[in-house]
């Protein structure tokens, strides 16, 4: 094999699994954040349920009452504390 074709190879075989481990399921990044806030609360105001949540902002951790989380601080606004009403929608909640 030719020096240059083998280092392409050698570079892609190297690569291939770093660039697959940075996405989850069906291509949906393991890790991001909010950046626009207003139309993230605009969304909230809307009070959708846990599921349109997590089909509008898959790659956020949604983290609903009683269930368990880690005890790291993330500024990044990659994962929400949602407060529910009684019908189970999301009326509110915090980054955290």
């Amino acid at each position: 094999m030719k020096k240059p074709l083998r280092s392409l190879v050698l570079a892609l075989l190297v690569t291939a699994p770093i660039a697959v481990s940075a996405q989850g399921p069906q291509g949906i990044p393991l890790h991001c954040s909010i950046t626009r806030t207003q139309t993230f609360e605009r969304f909230i105001a809307t009070k959708p349920t846990p599921e349109q949540f997590r089909a509008a902002y898959g790659c956020i951790q949604l983290q609903l009452p009683n269930s368990f989380s880690t005890h790291e601080r993330r500024v990044d606004n990659s994962r929400y504390f949602a407060l529910l009403d009684e019908q189970g929608r999301i009326v509110g909640g915090r980054f955290g």
